[in-house]
């Protein structure tokens, strides 16, 4: 049976002078490459906010709300990810 592929576009939009967007990924992935991708990038973003959070204790003393907030918003997102069926054959 013939593998799907999907077609996987991230941009984020850029604010400087005037509203740009940037594409910092563009192909076309199976369903489990795509699932990896995303995941990956929860993990990225997770840890991005653990180490932001560290910082913002040693140096100030205190938690980083926000960084807090998104962590456990991102975990909650990776186990929705996980939960989705990723069917190599399906369209």
């Amino acid at each position: 049976m013939e593998k799907a592929w999907n077609h996987l576009n991230i941009v984020i939009p850029v604010i400087r002078k005037a509203l740009k967007e940037i594409t910092i990924l563009n192909g076309v992935f199976t369903s489990a490459e795509m699932k990896e991708v995303i995941t990956s990038l929860i993990f990225s973003k997770i840890n991005f906010h653990h180490i932001k959070n560290l910082k913002s204790i040693v140096n100030d003393g205190i938690e980083d709300d926000y960084s807090v907030k998104k962590i456990s918003e991102l975990y909650a997102l990776k186990a929705e990810i996980n939960a989705l069926n990723f069917d190599e054959n399906a369209l």
